[in-house]
């Protein structure tokens, strides 16, 4: 069937009909699958820094006595330290995921697991309540950063 210079033009001007605000419009995107070696030493990476936030998360709450009498804090300093957590991972919902969509998110896992031993590690170093509570803190940021889910890049 052949078509006239005039149908095609007529068939161009066509009105779209709007699509209605409920509709979904799903696309298809190429996803390139992660090798199965990178998708182990990420798993393994994320494991070594779950652990290491809940065994600093376990050390606080068995040793809370030792540390208000090694440290002299008093237990609210010792309660804003434990705090410091959570408040970093609330930053870290808001920061995470800009970052993500930035950056690599293999790098940002790596980047945490690093940071948060580094972090971890700041008891064995340090004695200052601020640099104790800033290093939980950025704990919690690490956190999220560990947890979001790994997209393929």
């Amino acid at each position: 069937m052949d078509l006239s210079p005039v149908e095609t033009t007529a068939a161009a001007q066509k009105p779209q009909v709007p699509q209605p605000l409920t509709a979904v419009v799903v696309q298809k995107q190429q996803v390139r699958p992660l090798n199965a070696g990178v998708t182990r030493m990420l798993f393994l990476s994320m494991c070594l820094a779950f652990l290491l936030i809940h065994l600093d998360d376990g050390i606080l709450s068995v040793a809370s006595e030792h540390i208000i009498r090694d440290l002299k804090f008093t237990e609210a300093d010792l309660g804003l330290i434990e705090a410091a957590v959570y408040l970093g991972t609330t930053f870290g919902c808001l920061l995470c995921p800009l970052l993500f969509a930035h950056l690599s998110p293999k790098l940002l896992v790596l980047l945490g697991v690093l940071s948060t031993s580094c972090c971890v590690s700041s008891w064995v170093f340090f004695d200052s309540f601020w640099l104790l509570a800033g290093a939980r803190f950025m704990n919690g940021i690490f956190l999220v950063s560990n947890i979001l889910k790994i997209r393929p890049t």
